[in-house]
């Protein structure tokens, strides 16, 4: 089917996961998505015409906003209530009305097709069709039961998939004549021929797992997943048309860096990739584990290894040498300021706060803006704040001006809402649900039966939605295969 010209060969186009997606702690909507890396570096080059998803409210969750209702928190069992009833509306939304949400804009293709909690298959085998298809069922199953627990089962899928048909194909009807009703991202692309593409893709096949549940297997799963699903990415990718005339890939970040381990020891010692602590946790997490320091500098070499072997992969397809890298995992390692102390270039004091790739703490005391620590992340500890969004579009940006020789704006550094005004909740809530899984981990814990209610009946939802967005966690059949 040809396309309207007004398709065809867009400046710049984005695949990929969570992180082009725009997501900030577990959740995704029209206001992030405009706030994404691939949106900031379009803005940079003067690309007024890149499109993002336009989506009209919450993708089912909205994590921020839930923990803003459990303040005060004698409020906690009305916010329950009420946070469960949003869900299951949410749900009803989303999945069980015309074949696809309208766009707002009444947009029918986005330049920016990354969608949260994609994994590398997923570029290659996912449709809107299938995704509509599997999000049906899941809201069915989700709705049909009377409580929290069939609302909350499925969850994390069914985020993925209505995001995913919206983004893919918006067309309310996603009717037989769209054309990218039946195609997967990369063919998507090939349709469209943009003369840029970026990607970032790779972290739900395994990373999650080392941050937010502390894998003892380290990467091997990420190694194993690498090798089977990767081969098929770099051909379809190497085989775009020539009118897709540079491809930008992320390369996979360093665990250490990430927000959601942080040190548990004060004993700290050097390595050739810098500081690490004697053990560390999980915060934000769907499992709690533990990671002796010398197991994660062990894992963030594996990963380094990996991300050879993916310029390697690349190097045997790419015959024109239009692939280019962006080391994602170089420049987080340049701002731990969480391992290797705080210093000039690793902090970035905005709007009078210092954020850094610390996990995101609140302070509700008068006087204290709200905002204790971190800021590159949000509440999940994985998942980028407007800070650290801007930091990774430059980081790709600068990889464009190096390669084109084209003039580049920076990103401006800004702060969001979450950082200006973080739950109150939070200053409690992030420590009671890390206590909640410790003790489901058989471990101690020292906090209140209220405290473990009101985190329990939301934080878990969202780390629900993470466990989704690793593929030890288990994904259904998609429908047809």
């Amino acid at each position: 089917m040809a396309l309207p010209p007004a398709l065809m060969h867009p400046p710049m186009m984005a695949i990929g996961d969570s992180l082009y997606n725009g997501m900030r702690s577990a959740t995704i909507d029209g206001q992030k998505t405009q706030g994404s890396p691939p949106a900031l570096i379009a803005r940079s080059l003067g690309i007024t015409s890149f499109s993002v998803p336009d989506l009209p409210r919450p993708v089912l969750v909205d994590l921020e906003n839930w923990l803003e209702r459990l303040s005060p928190i004698v409020g906690v069992p009305l916010a329950v209530a009420t946070i469960i009833g949003d869900l299951r509306e949410s749900i009803r939304f989303w999945a069980t009305g015309p074949a696809n949400v309208p766009s707002p804009s009444g947009a029918r293709a986005f330049h920016n097709i990354a969608f949260a909690g994609a994994t590398i298959e997923d570029m290659y085998q996912l449709t809107a069709e299938k995704a509509d298809a599997c999000a049906r069922e899941l809201a069915a199953d989700a709705l049909a039961g009377g409580g929290l627990k069939s609302l909350v089962a499925n969850i994390g899928t069914l985020l993925i998939m209505a995001n995913a048909r919206f983004t893919l194909a918006p067309d309310p009807e996603l009717s037989e004549a769209n054309p990218f009703r039946r195609r997967t991202s990369l063919e998507i692309v090939a349709m469209r021929q943009p003369r840029r593409l970026l990607v970032s893709i790779g972290h739900n096949n395994g990373l999650v797992d080392i941050a937010l549940r502390a894998d003892p297997a380290g990467a091997t799963h990420l190694a194993n997943e690498l090798e089977a699903r990767y081969p098929e990415l770099v051909r379809q990718l190497c085989a775009l048309p020539a009118a897709v005339e540079a491809i930008y890939v992320n390369l996979l970040p360093a665990p250490s860096a990430v927000s959601s381990l942080m040190p548990t020891s004060t004993n700290a010692f050097d390595t050739d990739l810098g500081r690490y602590f004697e053990s560390y946790e999980t915060l934000m997490c769907y499992r709690y584990g533990t990671y002796r320091g010398e197991r994660l500098h062990e894992i963030d070499l594996e990963v380094q290894a990996l991300n050879q072997r993916i310029i390697d992969l690349f190097k045997v397809r790419d015959t024109i040498g239009r692939v280019h890298f962006v080391d994602v995992f170089g420049r987080m390692k340049g701002i731990d300021s969480k391992n290797n102390g705080r210093n000039a270039s690793n902090t970035f004091i905005v709007d009078g706060r210092t954020c850094t790739n610390e996990m995101f703490q609140a302070n509700p005391l008068p006087g204290s803006l709200g905002f204790k620590a971190g800021g590159l992340e949000g509440l999940d500890g994985i998942h980028l704040t407007a800070v650290g969004n801007a930091l990774l579009a430059r980081w790709v940006l600068e990889a464009i001006a190096e390669k084109e020789g084209v003039a580049i704006t920076q990103p401006a550094l800004v702060t969001d809402s979450l950082i200006r005004n973080p739950p109150n909740a939070w200053s409690w809530a992030l420590f009671a649900y890390r206590d909640i899984m410790r003790a489901q981990a058989g471990k101690p814990h020292n906090r209140s039966a209220l405290e473990v209610t009101a985190v329990q009946h939301s934080v878990d939802i969202a780390a629900k939605v993470m466990s989704r967005m690793s593929l030890t966690a288990g994904k259904p059949p998609e429908p047809g295969v």
